[in-house]
């Protein structure tokens, strides 16, 4: 969706609108950028998390479509799980 905004952003004629619209978007880019450098718990990290979430929110939704275009190969790999010390703990 950002992604979209931006790029319509670019498409406009050069305009005080599309001056605006490309401001607004860097600007919401930055806050969630500057998000964690925040210090906990401040009127900052409050007013920027709503920023984070949505970006990161954003980058999940897209990095979940390489679930259908990779091998699972390449995605998960086999659990290998060490028995010797569970069977010894249970006796």
């Amino acid at each position: 969706m950002l992604l979209i905004a931006g790029t319509t952003a670019f498409a406009l004629p050069a305009s005080p609108v599309r001056t605006a619209a490309l401001l607004s978007e860097i600007a919401f880019v930055l806050l969630a950028a500057v998000h964690r450098l925040l210090p906990r718990n401040s009127r900052w990290q409050r007013i920027s998390s709503p920023a984070y979430t949505f970006l990161t929110m954003n980058v999940a939704a897209l990095s979940a479509i390489a679930v259908f275009l990779v091998q699972p190969q390449k995605l998960w790999r086999p659990t290998r799980v060490n028995t010797g010390h569970a069977f010894r703990y249970m006796s």
